[in-house]
């Protein structure tokens, strides 16, 4: 049949030889130079194909064109001619990920020359390693040189530029791009790096599935930008074949999965999240079903089904946009709009709807490099944001939430061993109450705000005169304590007493012009009898509100 049909065939004519002269041209694009034929059966090879010839059914080739092979076989031939030995030329298909790619031309005895390179083969193993098929032509010839490439592709038809190059630009080229993905991968690094860190820190569930989907989306990008194949995973060739197709799949999957746990779709319809459950089950299985049989309906089928994932995704994130005022969240949605829609290209031409270009080989790396920095800061600042909240509710039981000093639950415990143990080893210590004296006036004067920073002034003051082991805290809307807890003499107490008087005399930008803090001490020597801290503190209140005891001065008292 094959023949048949190659024989009605209308013979076309090779195209003529390019005329490889790096001073006129350095860049000639296989498109308009060269023709091209599907093999249906896939089964004749170099020998066969060159013996047919005109006879069958070449075209030229043109721009922008999917081939859709489905176990055919893809061939284009070309021809050039060079007559400059201190040039070398390439020939590119501009796209990582293609299965199998070989270029044949005939050598002096006759033989076929054949160059290998595509997910097959090792990159090492390559004619010109890289990230994507690069095949050597030919150097200084009399007669022009006839090539055949030989292309094998399934799952998605095959539309990558072909080019044939020199090899100066091709190298600067290479160059650069090298130095834009280090960039890039180093970028993906150091977020992954800290999305680890902070995990392990952290210990929150939306930091470790961010760290999780981080290492999915450069695994991804690794496969489809061909970097791991040429660094990373180049032997592995059964990852290498399947890896460019896996790697998009499993990212949409990891990335519906972690989507919805940033939104909580539960919470605006149970229908929903059930929904998202079932696509990233079906998606997964679609995956699994192509790697052990890959055909193209099966590819085809998931990226059917990825539409469904990008849609539920995007009604996640609109549905939590209107039900919550988190700038955090909201931040983290935004994150998520780059690569949204960068990602429909490389869909598109999943689904056979476009051509491959430049968008779809890198539109989800740019949506990545968009996103992660995004989606990183807005999720750790979240978070801190959610544990700061939690550490002070917890806080609260023990800290006064205005002064931030500990509260009377805290100093009574405290006392109560610290009287236990002055009991047991026969050593003395002091309790110093410290009572603000004008802060009624304050609130008067310069109202409420004005005498709340007045005692938060208070409560900073005294921490820079407790010691380490001593402790401050708050007794009742003015008053303040502090427990001289180390072995302390009279003459001590004393001391510290009359530094806190002079700390609250000391002009404050918290206060208003030409006022201090009046704060007056009351200083009382323990322990005494009865040794109970509840005893002992009602005591020293109602003695220092009573302002009874020996006056040192106007403002420090000792109790009896």
């Amino acid at each position: 049949m094959l023949l048949a049909s190659a024989a009605a065939a209308t013979a076309v004519p090779p195209p003529a030889p390019i005329e490889l002269q790096a001073e006129q041209r350095t860049v000639w694009p296989l498109a308009g130079h060269g023709q091209f034929w599907i093999d249906p059966t896939g089964q004749l090879d170099i020998d066969a194909v060159a013996r047919h010839g005109d006879a069958l059914d070449w075209r030229p080739v043109a721009t922008e064109v999917r081939y859709t092979l489905d176990g055919k076989v893809l061939w284009f031939r070309f021809s050039t001619h060079q007559t400059i030995t201190t040039e070398r030329w390439f020939i590119e298909l501009m796209d990582s990920g293609i299965d199998r790619a070989v270029l044949y031309q005939r050598g002096d005895d006759g033989r076929w020359l054949a160059q290998e390179a595509g997910d097959a083969r090792p990159v090492p193993q390559w004619p010109a390693p890289g990230r994507v098929p690069t095949f050597a032509l030919a150097t200084k010839t009399e007669l022009p040189v006839n090539y055949w490439l030989r292309v094998e592709h399934a799952r998605v038809p095959f539309s990558a530029p072909i080019r044939i190059i020199d090899g100066t630009p091709m190298a600067i080229s290479r160059d650069q791009e090298q130095f834009l993905l280090g960039g890039y991968f180093g970028l993906l690094a150091m977020v992954l790096m800290l999305s680890v860190a902070l995990s392990i820190v952290w210990r929150e569930r939306l930091m470790i599935a961010y760290a999780l989907y981080v290492t999915v989306v450069g695994i991804t990008q690794l496969a489809q930008l061909g970097i791991g194949a040429q660094y990373v995973w180049p032997y592995w060739d059964s990852w290498n074949r399947i890896s460019t197709f896996v790697g998009p799949s499993l990212s949409a999957v990891v990335g519906l999965l972690f989507i919805r746990l940033l939104t909580e779709p539960a919470r605006s319809s149970i229908w929903l999240d059930r929904a998202v459950l079932a696509a990233a089950f079906v998606t997964a299985a679609l995956v699994i079903a192509d790697i052990v049989v890959p055909v193209g309906t099966t590819y085809q089928l998931i990226g059917d089904v990825l539409v469904v994932v990008l849609a539920l995704a995007v009604l996640c994130m609109v549905l939590a946009w209107r039900r919550s005022n988190d700038w955090h969240l909201r931040l983290a949605i935004l994150g998520f709009v780059p690569l949204l829609v960068l990602a429909l290209f490389p869909l598109a031409r999943t689904l056979a709807l476009i051509s491959s270009g430049p968008l779809t080989r890198y539109g989800l790396a740019i949506g990545a490099a968009l996103e992660m920095p995004i989606l990183l800061y807005a999720i750790a600042t979240g978070t801190a944001s959610r544990r700061e909240s939690r550490v002070r509710a917890a806080a609260s039981a023990t800290t006064d939430p205005l002064t931030g000093l500990a509260n009377l639950r805290v100093l009574t415990l405290r006392l109560d061993s610290t009287l236990t143990r002055a009991e047991k080893q026969g050593s003395g210590f002091a309790l110093l109450v410290v009572h603000v004296a004008n802060w009624q006036d304050i609130a008067a004067t310069h109202g409420l705000q004005a005498a709340e920073r007045a005692l938060v002034l208070t409560a900073s003051r005294l921490r820079r005169i407790v010691g380490d082991v001593d402790l401050a805290a708050r007794l009742s809307e003015a008053d303040f304590a502090v427990l001289l807890e180390a072995p302390c003499t009279r003459n001590d107490a004393i001391a510290r007493a009359r530094r806190i008087v002079d700390e609250g005399s000391r002009d404050s930008a918290l206060l208003a012009k030409g006022d201090t803090l009046e704060l007056h001490v009351s200083v009382a020597m323990l322990p005494r009898k009865p040794l109970n801290a509840q005893a002992v503190l009602r005591w020293i209140l109602g003695a220092a509100r009573a302002a009874k005891g020996s006056p040192l001065d106007q403002r420090v008292r000792v109790l009896g």
